[in-house]
């Protein structure tokens, strides 16, 4: 029975090893850009696309079929869903980008169309069984992707499974940014109830600190136009938050991009349910 165990035992830490397991590879895809969505929604969906090819191409397996891309109706027409694609739950997770991501951009003299070019190489693992989870950015209390600089931000949130949920913003400047949990929550990932609908980062929710402590989470830039990463993560296990340091006077913390990657890969070594989905969101000047 003992000699039984022991097989047993090797056999599961060889499975989660390979679930774990780190690989690098590389993708592209290209499509033309349709009238009814913005070159932002264009990059995104292209980009989205590319690391799914990258992940096929290393495991030689399709994406499950609930990745379909969807489709909506509008007054009587199908509107395919972009935006919806780029976030889908997937197989794998996209630890990080070993290079630029490249994006060409070719026009068509003839029908005015563009073809849009997404090449991306990273590092990945694929993924066993996760909970459901589903995230809405939004923008001044309205779902949107495209904010302006000055407006607030809010997440809108919901788990099938009980756990414990951190949130993070990764900037162009390098930086990643904590939102979630707030600076009175005792450095503590927010437990979460399963099937509850949460407002958080923003005064809806009722542990959001009273505005002397920390106000509203606004974003800001002095670029034309800036890409953000929105990280939440989750585990139904509690789980120790990075070493931050603590910026005053936006009353916020942070930390690098690579520490924070050493994080999420050494924590989620440990801790198999651990689990990272990011939403994208593009801030404008006014």
């Amino acid at each position: 029975m003992r000699k039984f165990l022991f097989l047993l035992l090797i056999g599961c830490s060889i499975n989660l090893f390979a679930q774990n397991k780190l690989v690098s590879g590389c993708g592209e895809f290209s499509f033309i850009q349709p009238d009814n969505i913005t070159r932002d929604e264009a990059k995104k969906y292209a980009i989205a696309k590319a690391k799914d090819d990258a992940f096929i191409g290393v495991f030689g397996e399709n994406l499950s079929s609930s990745q379909v891309l969807k489709t909506e109706g509008k007054n009587g027409s199908a509107k395919t869903s972009f935006s919806e694609y780029t976030e889908l739950t997937r197989d794998y997770e996209w630890m990080e980008d070993t290079k630029e991501p490249i994006l060409t951009y070719e026009m068509d003299a003839a029908t005015g169309q563009t073809l849009i070019t997404a090449k991306v190489c990273g590092k990945f693992r694929k993924l066993g069984a996760q909970t459901d989870l589903t995230a809405t950015v939004l923008c001044n209390g309205i779902e949107k992707e495209v904010f302006r600089s000055g407006d607030t931000v809010g997440i809108r949130f919901k788990a099938a499974e009980d756990g414990y949920l951190t949130i993070f913003s990764k900037e162009e400047s390098g930086l990643v940014y904590s939102w979630l949990p707030y600076v009175n929550e005792e450095g503590k990932p927010r437990q979460i109830k399963r099937n509850k609908t949460y407002s958080l980062v923003c005064q809806a929710d009722p542990l959001f600190p009273l505005p002397q402590i920390q106000g509203p989470i606004i974003l800001v830039t002095d670029q034309n136009s800036e890409e953000v990463i929105v990280w939440l993560v989750f585990s139904t296990n509690e789980y120790a938050l990075p070493t931050m340091e603590y910026d005053s006077e936006n009353e916020i913390y942070f930390i690098r991009t690579e520490d924070f990657e050493r994080w999420y890969y050494k924590s989620r070594n440990k801790d198999p349910n651990l689990q990272k989905i990011e939403r994208n969101i593009t801030i404008k000047k006014k």
